[in-house]
């Protein structure tokens, strides 16, 4: 008697495990490459958001004619990479002689990560009624999260020149 032709139906133990070996592998090799891609992410919208606020400080101080600051807030877990700069993830925008309370918080933190910002000089960047920086020119800040660096840094006439 002849045995009918049996076909196998879906797949064997061996070739799922092989399949999830190989699936494994291949992300355990791209892992790294996405999380240093969503670094780069989260250090170019921290930059570009402090670009954003140091245009529009720098137009409230034209606008009204008063000074306005942006004022960094030290951060015990954002260690500067330098001494003698100030490092954190918040910073707060307004008029100069206003509350500190009252002025706008910025969180850097938003997107998630561990994003960090470090200024050269003291931790307020203050414009003139005229939207010049006073004091110390050419300040530059540093946007970092890991390896991943941008830096703004502001001219003595208020404008920002952005490196990555």
């Amino acid at each position: 008697m002849e045995q009918p032709n049996q076909q196998s139906e879906g797949f064997t133990m061996v070739d799922v495990m092989v399949t999830l070996c190989i699936a494994g592998i291949l992300w355990g090799l791209a892992a790294p490459a996405v999380n240093a891609e969503l670094a780069g992410m989260r250090v170019r919208a921290a930059s570009n958001t402090i670009a954003g606020d140091l245009a529009h400080v720098r137009s409230i101080a034209m606008r009204d004619g008063v000074g306005a600051v942006l004022l960094l807030e030290s951060a015990a877990d954002c260690v500067p990479r330098y001494r003698g700069r100030r490092a954190g993830h918040l910073y707060r925008v307004g008029t100069r002689g206003q509350a500190v309370e009252r002025m706008r918080r910025v969180d850097l933190r938003g997107t998630g990560g561990r994003v960090c910002a470090e200024m050269n000089g003291d931790d307020t960047l203050t414009f003139t009624s005229r939207g010049m920086p006073r004091g110390f020119t050419n300040r530059t800040i540093w946007v970092w999260q890991g390896a991943t660096t941008d830096s703004l840094t502001l001219s003595a006439v208020g404008r920002v020149l952005r490196v990555r």
